[in-house]
């Protein structure tokens, strides 16, 4: 009987564990959108806004967005 119980809540922890994982890439996701955005060029930015990949990472780009 105990053994029944102990795969049961090793089952639910693990299902709680994943939930948990795709929450936190939900909530975190648009902070790692905005960081590689400010290493971008505007002209980037606004060719492919969705797009999380940048061809260079410049700290120029990141230096004009905060001063602007």
């Amino acid at each position: 009987m105990k053994m029944l119980k102990d795969k049961k809540n090793r089952k639910l922890r693990i299902i709680s564990f994943v939930i948990l994982f795709l929450a936190a890439i939900v909530f975190l996701a648009p902070y790692f959108w905005m960081l590689s955005n400010s290493f971008k060029s505007t002209k980037e930015i606004l060719l492919e806004p969705t797009n999380m990949r940048t061809s260079r990472f410049r700290k120029r780009h990141l230096m004009q967005h905060t001063v602007q």
